[in-house]
């Protein structure tokens, strides 16, 4: 990818244990070795089939309903970008799919994230900004 903004669409899945990016998608963006790539960690998709192997992992810049966020995803070979509901409980979300309009809100901070429905799933709406290279004193999430 060049260096200009994309929106991708991330699915929003409670089978995810860890949210996941395919490894053709932001290749601005380093894969930072983790120790679980590092030993060739696999893990099994939700749906039947192969293992997974673990790549390593992207923190992508992004924008979310306007809302400047890092989100950290291991990079395998999946074949779209899908959002760890479990992952997202476990740092104070909360998660509400409902007929009249789904969100993610931040617990704390009560920030909401719209959650659209696609065909027979949901997703986030997410803006990756290109990759500047600055990593020092950022917050981690």
């Amino acid at each position: 990818s060049d260096g200009s903004s994309r929106m991708m669409a991330i699915g929003v899945d409670s089978g995810a244990g860890v949210s996941v990016i395919p490894p053709e998608m932001c290749t601005d963006y380093p894969t930072i070795e983790t120790d679980a790539s590092r030993k060739g960690a696999q893990f099994l998709p939700a749906s039947k089939g192969a293992t997974i192997t673990d790549l390593g992992m992207r923190e992508l810049d992004c924008s979310i309903s306007g809302q400047d966020r890092r989100l950290r995803m291991k990079v395998c070979s999946v074949r779209k970008p899908l959002l760890s509901v479990a992952e997202m409980v476990d740092t104070g979300h909360e998660i509400h799919f409902l007929q009249s309009g789904s969100y993610i809100i931040h617990i704390k901070g009560g920030n909401r994230i719209p959650i659209r429905r696609l065909g027979g799933g949901f997703v986030i709406d997410v803006e990756v900004k290109p990759f500047s290279g600055n990593r020092q004193g950022h917050a981690r999430r």
